[in-house]
């Protein structure tokens, strides 16, 4: 076998899959079907140390390494061609303890997973808008959520996490141990480990008022909802956008295939709170569906599940806005009629509250000055419409640009611009290019946002 890849099968417990093997297709499946990547092998591990195992192996041979979570990576990071790809999936065990209200979560574990297993609980964390996404990709960029307002990011949720580093040491990291490096995974993506598993602190959340509210697309809406996030209880957790209208069965169908702004409420409070906030949401324009009301918290993450499987076609980029100014919302809504299908839009994704709460240095995730991230998604079914739904998001997030912060969101961010972790990371790159150096001095781990490290 090319690379020695029979010493490596021999060592790990769980499985290596080759391209002539049965089920490598399966094996390489990431969520973004415009990545079709080959590697040279796919190991399905089962421990941290198989995963060591790996690390170890690729930086010996000096092997391309990727890594799949939940396969989520829009740029395709997950996979890789040629070289070796990590498939986490075999550690996606939650482990529960309600009195201390931490979890203990494998990397390979998605969100629905992990919000299914919390809420028999009636505990939750923040992270995660569709139920498929990794929990430690996401986590790892910062994690933005329908409880982020609340109990901010993600990563701010992280009290300790085990990580494999290149070298192949198998090591843990909080505040107390290997700080440097627990500060770097907060936000700074995948560039110093890869994580088996993370303790999360939980939250007291089981039932949430949520759902859907659709509106005609209106500069009046916007600024409703604008006006609604500066002095909205942080009990109010929501995802905005404009899109196109789905066929739901609560929608005349005449708004069917139209542009539309839903703004997603994901509500913690009292009824009384909720109750005054949908009262005001109905003086924004006209409203041409809604269903909120009370269900468990796992369900509000799996909205757009059906909307986005696996298998679609996607370019998204994004914005950081400081704040929401009439402009903004004005090339908004100019841009509305251009949204190509349900599948695509622009959106608005909370992180003031408990997000700012952080200060900026205390993590490696860098906006914490900010109101919103504003992605601009394209996602579509043909490979014939590559050109025109990548041109789609490029034209709006141009008209968008000039209204917001010179940077993006990690998740968001797309493989295209080779430099982007500088304008990403912003104030707090120089110090993640040192912790690089400390742990991943060759740069083994580079299928990412990619902080190279300092020199010596």
């Amino acid at each position: 076998m090319s690379h020695g890849f029979d010493e490596l099968r021999a060592r790990l417990d769980g499985g290596l899959v080759l391209p002539t093997d049965p089920g490598y297709d399966e094996a390489r499946e990431i969520f973004n079907e415009m990545h079709d990547l080959r590697p040279g092998a796919v190991a399905t591990v089962r421990s941290a140390q198989d995963v060591a195992h790996a690390v170890r192996f690729a930086g010996e041979h000096g092997l391309t390494l990727a890594v799949r979570g939940g396969g989520h990576s829009l740029p395709g990071f997950s996979a890789c061609d040629d070289g070796l790809m990590i498939d986490l999936r075999g550690l996606s065990a939650v482990e529960v303890d309600p009195e201390r209200r931490v979890a203990h979560v494998g990397g390979g574990t998605t969100w629905g997973q992990l919000n299914e297993a919390t809420h028999a609980y009636g505990l939750s964390t923040p992270g995660g808008v569709i139920s498929t996404t990794g929990v430690a990709g996401l986590t790892l960029g910062g994690g933005i959520g329908y409880l982020s307002r609340e109990y901010g990011l993600a990563c701010d949720n992280v009290v300790e996490a085990q990580v494999v580093i290149p070298d192949g040491s198998i090591v843990r990291c909080s505040e107390d141990e290997r700080a440097d490096l627990f500060w770097g995974i907060k936000g700074g993506g995948g560039n110093f480990g890869v994580v088996t598993e993370f303790t999360f602190r939980l939250h007291p959340v089981s039932e949430i008022q949520g759902g859907p509210t659709f509106f005609v697309p209106d500069v009046g809406v916007l600024r409703g909802f604008r006006d609604l996030l500066a002095r909205a209880p942080r009990e109010f957790g929501t995802l905005t956008g404009i899109t196109r209208t789905p066929p739901l069965l609560f929608i005349a169908e005449e708004y069917h295939g139209r542009p539309t702004v839903v703004v997603i409420t994901c509500w913690t409070g009292e009824q009384a709170g909720l109750t005054e906030i949908l009262d005001e949401m109905k003086e924004w324009g006209t409203v041409t569906g809604q269903h909120v009301g009370p269900m468990p918290y796992p369900v509000i993450n799996t909205l757009f599940d059906e909307l986005l499987p696996f298998g679609l076609r996607h370019y998204w980029k994004s914005l950081v806005a400081a704040s929401i100014t009439d402009e903004a919302i004005e090339t908004h809504a100019l841009q509305a009629p251009s949204v190509p299908n349900m599948e695509s839009g622009m959106f608005f994704h909370p992180i003031d509250g408990a997000c700012r709460d952080v200060d900026v240095a205390a993590s490696a995730f860098p906006h914490r000055d900010a109101r919103c991230v504003v992605g601009v998604y394209g996602s579509w079914h043909d490979a014939s419409d590559d050109e025109a739904y990548r041109q789609w998001v490029r034209t709006s997030h141009a008209a968008l640009q000039t209204h917001y912060e010179p940077t993006e969101y990690v998740n968001f961010a797309p493989a295209d611009d080779p430099d982007a972790a500088r304008t990403i990371y912003g104030p707090n790159y120089d110090r993640l290019a040192d912790v690089k150096a400390t742990y991943d001095p060759g740069n083994l781990l580079r299928r990412n946002q990619n902080v190279p490290p300092a020199p010596a």
